[in-house]
């Protein structure tokens, strides 16, 4: 497993400023103190606010979603198939706050007697959301390959989308284009040739990672992925895959390992905060509501990694054409689960600086387009797409 953990100057450009003592400012978890200054609901649902930690006046702002982005009014949206059937795609997506969305949101925060600001966004992942089904036979994909530890082939469904992907790294800032371009499968290419015959969303998520204010804290945590793997099963039950929420619920189920031996969870934490308080998961005070959320958010970072490495995202069901916020489902790696199944291994990382890696993902629905018959990516002005586009 690669090594994601902050060292005493937590590793990092700005860590410089943090070593020499300059004070900086960073956003302040919205679960930790929501901001309640707009009252709005529509502004609510639209963008996530957060609070500054040294200066009261400011309110971070970022957009909950992003949307196809055009030039004169087209799809930026390109799309070709190889001579061996394989296919590449081009895609770029508008991330930013438009219109009268902005109008009322930067006067909503200004009548409050704040300023709004920018949320501070460091680095930029694309996830393109794989779609599980072949909309032709109604099967899944599936993709054979070699048990290391066995030697026996494995069949795994639903991985064979994309051969390579590339994508915009950094932000994302507001205002710019988010770039992705996929080497697809031969399958792939079936797939989302299909898709935009269709006029059905190209889906993906934008996961964004910055810094948050927090607290100063040394945790160590032992993963057991045998019991890991075993409990995912059993939480995503006949299924087989989680749901975006489900999958929260999961993670912090098994990172706090709320009233159970550690025997029963695959992660076990023993979290030290910078006042000497020291907690480790299996006696967390099932009431105390804060000490859990300082325990969990201590390693939401190297939660982040093993859900990376260890599930697929997918489209369990391919919605049709739709601007509206895409499904997500998340199941076990096949691949993952053969080479890591006997795996246990243990790790200390620390925050001195009591400032913590936050994460936001932004989901994103590329819809509202359709390809002719030349493989021209156009608008689809169907249904509510009209509107969209107007």
């Amino acid at each position: 497993m690669k090594k994601l953990f902050l060292n005493s100057c937590l590793g990092m450009a700005l860590a410089g400023s943090l070593c020499s003592g300059v004070a900086a400012a960073y956003p302040i978890s919205p679960t930790k103190a929501p901001v309640t200054v707009i009252q709005d609901p529509s502004l609510l649902s639209t963008f996530t606010l957060a609070y500054d930690n040294a200066n009261t006046s400011t309110v971070y702002y970022a957009p909950k979603g992003g949307r196809t982005a055009t030039m004169n009014g087209m799809p930026l949206i390109g799309y070709a198939v190889l001579s061996n059937g394989e296919g590449i795609l081009n895609a770029q997506m508008e991330y930013g706050v438009f219109g009268s969305d902005k109008t009322k949101l930067f006067n909503a925060i200004r009548a409050a007697g704040k300023v709004p600001v920018q949320w501070p966004f460091r680095k930029t992942k694309i996830i393109p959301l794989t779609p599980g089904i072949n909309l032709d036979t109604g099967e899944e994909f599936c993709e054979t390959f070699e048990d290391p530890v066995t030697g026996e082939m494995v069949e795994e469904c639903s991985g064979t989308i994309y051969r390579e992907i590339e994508y915009s790294q950094k932000g994302p800032a507001l205002g710019e284009n988010l770039a992705i371009t996929a080497l697809l499968s031969r399958n792939g290419s079936i797939v989302f040739e299909t898709l935009l015959r269709q006029g059905n969303a190209l889906q993906m998520n934008v996961e964004a990672e910055f810094l948050e204010a927090g607290t100063a804290f040394t945790a160590t945590v032992t993963v057991k992925y045998e019991k890991l793997f075993q409990n995912f099963h059993a939480y995503a039950g006949a299924k087989g895959f989680l749901w975006k929420a489900e999958l929260e619920t999961f993670w912090r189920r098994e990172g706090l390992c709320v009233g159970r031996p550690p025997t029963d969870c695959g992660i076990w934490v023993e979290y030290r905060d910078q006042f000497g308080n020291v907690v480790t998961t299996p006696t967390i005070d099932p009431n105390n509501a804060a000490q859990q959320t300082a325990v969990f958010q201590s390693i939401e970072r190297f939660v982040q990694s093993i859900s990376e490495q260890m599930l697929a995202p997918m489209t369990p069901q391919l919605a049709p054409v739709t601007t509206g916020t895409p499904s997500v489902g998340f199941r076990v790696s096949a691949k993952f689960e053969s080479q890591h199944k006997s795996v246990n291994f243990t790790r200390t990382f620390t925050s001195p600086n009591a400032v913590n890696v936050g994460y936001t993902t932004f989901p994103v629905s590329i819809g509202c387009v359709k390809i002719t018959p030349e493989r021209d990516v156009i608008r689809h002005l169907g249904g509510d797409c009209g509107l969209y586009w107007q």
